[in-house]
């Protein structure tokens, strides 16, 4: 029965943070480390897996955060409110895995004023794994659609690879 091939769950979570210190943009485009007195970071994460059949195999999440400093009432910078991926596993053979993978990440402040913001991006990776004896061999594409994003802590992402 295919609804007893899924697996999922919900975090909770709430964390308040004495001196954060994280990545922003300056005035003038120069990015620094910035110290944050008192953050609160809450929201939640639901994901599962469910597999379709014996060769297909899905994985969707979202995460939610609130990412606020307690002093000024921003958000912090480089923290996105929504981040949602999709990914589909396709194992036509027993030797081949093929993986689409896909990330949604909202809105996202790059200065510690929220004076400036970052546009929200969809990005996609396509990937091949092929087994042969002990050996595997695999092929990657990153950045399917080659778009501008934010990466990790503010930083711009590499072109498509």
């Amino acid at each position: 029965h295919p609804i007893k091939q899924i697996e999922g769950s919900i975090t909770l979570f709430y964390n308040r943070i004495k001196d954060r210190i994280t990545y922003a943009r300056g005035e003038g485009g120069i990015g620094k480390y910035e110290n944050f007195g008192k953050v609160t970071l809450k929201g939640t994460e639901i994901s599962c897996k469910w597999k379709l059949c014996d060769s297909i195999e899905m994985k969707p999440s979202y995460v939610y955060l609130s990412a606020k400093d307690n002093e000024t009432g921003n958000r912090i910078p480089c923290k996105p409110e929504h981040k949602v991926r999709f990914d589909i596993r396709y194992k036509p053979l027993a030797d081949l895995t093929l993986d689409l993978n896909t990330k949604y990440v909202s809105k996202q402040y790059s200065r510690s004023d929220n004076k400036e913001s970052v546009s929200g991006y969809f990005i996609a990776d396509l990937r091949a794994d092929y087994y042969c004896n002990r050996i595997r061999l695999f092929m990657k594409i990153e950045n399917l659609f080659d778009k501008d994003y934010l990466y990790g802590d503010g930083y711009p992402a590499p072109s498509s690879a």
